[in-house]
């Protein structure tokens, strides 16, 4: 008896070393400005003033912990500078954590990449923030957006992206999906403009469709808090747009078959909810306080 748990506990531990032997922890690593990363690493320094780009992904399958180090450029130009991160096809299953980037064109790109992570980033002082251009199944969450000019994150044609639990704070626009940003979802993000917010808080347009944009929190916005320009079969419910200069939430003429429920739009400098096309309306909608005295247009509102 003794000698069969002898054997049994020999076998479990062998099992284990090997295990543990094919394991790639990321290795401590001081990084140089554009230079190509193809296994797991974790910064030891900041990689500060890169001139173009920053990190560029060579791998599927690696982990970049920036270890609470900042990703630096020179200055957030137009669209012409550097990437911060770069994310390309082949390379899927990336993941990119802990830490800053900051002053490039774009922040983070991922391009035609699928199945990437992106979580505890503060994405800051770009032109753009993250871009995605197409790829499927990518992941945003728990990040700060701080003052990116232009968008905070931006997705191309990239579908089944999940955008949750994010702070967005300045910028043009907090997230934009265009030309076929279809099935993602837009999930309990705080998005506050300020005076260099001149558009939109959360934008779908562009022949973008079957996206769930639900319980954020949207103000500060001078156009629209949430708004929809076409589309079909989008749901935005259990959202908050509240204090944005111009309409809370609006539905463009061009959209169809909308569902709009459980949202409340206060306060806002125009209607609280705008609608110029038919939508589902299971209910639960609330407005008060906006400029309009009728508050809601097109849609029931309590």
């Amino acid at each position: 008896m003794k000698s069969s748990i002898s054997c049994s506990l020999l076998a479990a531990a062998m099992v284990a070393g090997l295990a543990t032997m094919g394991a790639s922890p990321a290795d401590a690593a001081t990084v140089t400005c554009g230079q190509v990363v193809t296994s797991s690493i974790k910064l030891d320094a900041d990689l500060v003033d890169c001139p173009g780009d920053g990190l560029i992904v060579g791998a599927s399958d690696i982990t970049i912990d920036l270890n609470g180090h900042t990703i630096d450029g020179v200055s957030p130009a137009d669209y012409g500078g550097g990437f911060g991160i770069i994310v390309r096809a082949p390379h899927h299953g990336v993941k990119v954590v802990n830490g800053t980037v900051q002053e490039f064109s774009f922040g983070v790109w991922l391009d035609r990449s699928d199945d990437n992570h992106l979580r505890r980033l503060d994405v800051t002082g770009n032109n753009i923030g993250v871009e995605l251009t197409e790829g499927e199944g990518n992941h945003i969450r728990r990040s700060v957006f701080d003052h990116n000019r232009d968008t905070g994150i931006r997705l191309f044609g990239a579908d089944r992206t999940r955008v949750h639990h994010n702070e967005f704070h300045g910028g043009r626009w907090g997230v934009l999906l265009q030309v076929g940003a279809d099935a993602n979802r837009i999930h309990r993000n705080v998005i506050v403009g300020d005076e260099t917010s001149t558009d939109r808080g959360i934008q779908i347009g562009l022949d973008s469709n079957r996206n769930l944009v639900s319980q954020n929190r949207v103000s500060g916005f001078d156009e629209y808090g949430i708004n929809v320009d076409d589309g079909e079969r989008m749901v935005i419910r259990k959202n908050r747009a509240i204090d944005n200069p111009g309409v809370g939430i609006r539905i463009g003429p061009d959209a169809t078959a909308t569902t709009l429920s459980r949202n409340v739009a206060n306060g806002n400098g125009s209607w609280g909810i705008l609608v110029l096309s038919p939508v589902r309306d299971p209910g639960g909608n609330f407005a008060a306080g906006n400029g309009e005295p009728d508050e809601c247009f097109g849609v029931t509102c309590k």
